[in-house]
């Protein structure tokens, strides 16, 4: 957040983050295999890792193109920096910082499946153990139920992000 407030080196961390974008999912996770050991540890920092560079990302651009004319009004009546990030830039980037988080949701339940190609269980086992023993239906099935997760996680969020933050918006444009 203090990255799109102050705009100090925010260049450097963004980037630095999204690194992670560019390394294979499955090399991440044998890595941390490989650093932390075979249990759930390593595939939890993992994901975590994977996870932070869409909400960090997208928390910078909210915070950092907040609309100027409010930034500068804010400024007017006296907020002080923290007082304008925390009551006005950071409600103003929510739905940005959202749709960060529903990204990083879908992300991880992607990587997550393919966590199990690293012996470790979940619903990827079902594709894993599918394509090891060539039974198809056991793969569709599989297949089918990290689908129906995936869609069923952003249906979800996007109800909630219509009900949090299309509502607000809808009244802020009656309401002008």
């Amino acid at each position: 957040m203090a990255l799109g407030y102050w705009r100090k080196g925010a260049f450097l961390v963004i980037n630095l983050f999204n690194i992670g974008r560019a390394i294979p999912s499955l090399g991440l996770i044998l890595l941390c295999i490989i650093l932390f050991g075979f249990n759930d540890v390593p595939v939890f920092l993992a994901l975590v890792a994977l996870s932070v560079p869409p909400i960090l990302t997208n928390t910078w651009v909210g915070i950092y193109h907040a609309d100027r004319t409010l930034c500068d009004a804010a400024t007017a009546l006296g907020m002080t920096p923290v007082q304008s990030l925390w009551q006005l830039r950071i409600p103003l980037a929510m739905p940005l910082i959202f749709a960060g988080i529903r990204t990083a949701l879908l992300q991880l339940i992607a990587t997550a499946v393919v966590a199990a190609y690293a012996g470790l269980g979940g619903l990827g086992r079902f594709l894993i153990d599918g394509l090891g023993q060539r039974d198809i239906p056991q793969v569709i099935a599989g297949s089918l139920v990290v689908t129906l997760l995936a869609l069923a996680c952003e249906g979800i969020f996007s109800l909630i992000n219509n009900v949090l933050f299309q509502s607000k918006l809808a009244s802020a444009i009656t309401e002008s």
